[in-house]
């Protein structure tokens, strides 16, 4: 996980980018209330001065407000400045027109003073400090001010900290913030993160030790994509949700395991029943019948248990190659082969039988001699019995059965095609699961007397075609079958060329 992806360390950041705005709010108000209190303290130290300055020059000044003279400040000026030399004066008519003041030229940009802060400082009882009034040198400033009335025919205004004094204590109040913040900034950082970090990651310790817990269940094919999945809790929510999902998987395969034993059990009784009854009836007939029956019936009654022995002796064998390959126990052991060379030697196996039915079964003329494959030999010549004699099982005398094998996009592909009755449409999805039994109606004139024939009405298909896509796809191939109602079938099964097995 990356070190911006971990939670401790996340939060630890906000904590500290909180501590860092919260200090700077607190540190602006606190400035602000600094400011305020020097301001009462310099404006209450300061309140007296307009009228001390009307009471030394009282006559002058109410001559002046009278006159309207422009220049009744310039006698007084240097009076005022060796006050203070902050001190800006000036002279008001009662509606607030300023009159006379003690700026140099170009003058004061107001020309008219609002006189709400004048009344609010001439008011009985002490003001509320400081009281800001209009600062006639700037169009929209305010400043600290000491007024006093002239007579009845004007004010005195005194502007307490003039433009000098005002550019000097700003600056000397920003570098004051500025210290301060960076003080209070540093303290954040060092004192904040370091104790953020540490309760942070001692919260979240036994998070990361749940999601390290967890992610032990995580497949490996799935540790790439989950480094870069978020924090601790995203790692922790999704290998939860997969867990859940591979819980609910193996349920589901539990579940699927159980209904194939219980269907299995059912089709292994129903499939062995057949045979076992007939064994019993026909020794049931023996035993009955006795000395009454010729040697030639009693020979044709032991042949028919014998060929029933035989099925069931070949049922329970498929059963046990099923359940060996199902379970993973069979393992294929490749080697090179040529497949036209294994056709031929399984055409030659039953060419016998074949004959002896009627029906002709040969190889393709135009199947490639020299397609080879890397597999176990014994388990496709397996695949190769099993459809040919399934084959010669449902096609009438008279019929043919061919075999084809060609090499098609790095792959051996073998066909076993016959031109029996076929298989109904509606049956062609089930062929190849075990115990499936034919939903058709037919008779199947090609059927034998053991009761193995998969396209007889109602019958059993076996478990010869199961066996065979089992082996195939033991192989990585694949098998399918097409086939047409009363124009014969053909079931492919395809396996890796030497390249692609390599």
């Amino acid at each position: 996980m990356k070190a911006w992806q971990r939670l401790d360390l996340r939060m630890a950041m906000a904590v500290l980018l909180g501590l860092v705005v919260s200090g700077t709010a607190l540190l602006s108000w606190q400035a602000h209330e600094a400011r305020t209190a020097a301001d009462a303290q310099w404006q209450a130290q300061s309140l007296g001065l307009a009228r001390y300055v009307v009471q030394r020059h009282a006559a002058h000044l109410e001559g002046a407000v009278l006159a309207r003279r422009s220049d009744a400040l310039a006698d007084i000026g240097m009076y005022i400045s060796m006050i203070h030399p902050a001190l800006e004066a000036y002279l008001l008519a009662p509606d607030g027109q300023v009159i006379a003041h003690t700026l140099p030229p170009p003058g004061p940009e107001r020309k008219i003073i609002s006189l709400t802060p004048v009344q609010a400082l001439q008011a009985p009882g002490s003001p509320r400090l400081p009281v800001y009034g209009d600062d006639p040198r700037q169009a929209e400033g305010r400043n600290l001010v000491s007024v006093a009335p002239v007579g009845a025919a004007g004010w005195l205004y005194l502007v307490l900290r003039g433009e000098q004094a005002t550019r000097i204590i700003e600056g000397q109040a920003a570098e004051s913030r500025q210290a301060a913040w960076l003080g209070v900034v540093l303290a954040a950082l060092l004192l904040g993160g370091a104790m953020t970090w540490a309760l942070q990651h001692q919260v979240t310790r036994r998070l990361r030790r749940l999601a390290a817990e967890l992610a032990a269940f995580r497949p490996a094919t799935h540790g790439r994509a989950a480094q870069a999945r978020g924090d601790e809790i995203d790692q922790l929510c999704l290998d939860a949700h997969d867990l859940q999902e591979r819980v609910q998987q193996h349920f589901r395969q539990l579940e699927d395991s159980d209904r194939q034993r219980r269907e299995l059990i059912t089709n292994i009784s129903h499939d062995l029943h057949t045979p076992l009854a007939n064994i019993r009836g026909w020794l049931d007939t023996l035993l009955i019948s006795g000395e009454r029956l010729s040697p030639q019936e009693r020979e044709r009654h032991l042949r028919t248990t014998a060929r029933h022995c035989a099925s069931l002796s070949r049922r329970v064998g498929e059963l046990f190659e099923l359940a060996n390959l199902d379970s993973a126990r069979t393992v294929a052991h490749p080697e090179p082969f040529c497949m036209a060379e294994l056709v031929s030697d399984v055409i030659q196996a039953h060419q016998l039988g074949a004959e002896q039915r009627g029906i002709e079964l040969r190889m393709a003329s135009d199947a490639d001699l020299r397609a080879s494959v890397v597999a176990d030999i014994g388990l496709i010549e397996r695949v190769l019995n099993n459809l040919v004699d399934n084959a010669l099982r449902h096609t009438s005398g008279g019929g043919r059965v061919e075999l084809t094998v060609s090499a098609e996009a790095e792959q051996v592909r073998v066909g076993v095609a016959d031109n029996g009755r076929g298989i109904a449409a509606a049956d062609l999805p089930h062929v190849f699961e075990r115990y499936w039994t034919t939903r058709s109606n037919e008779p199947d004139p090609g059927g034998t007397t053991d009761g193995s024939a998969a396209y007889r009405p109602g019958s059993s298909a076996g478990l010869g075609l199961a066996i065979a896509r089992r082996i195939v796809e033991l192989h990585g191939g694949t098998i399918g079958v097409q086939s047409r109602e009363r124009m014969g079938c053909e079931f492919t099964f395809s396996i890796p060329a030497p390249s692609m097995a390599a």
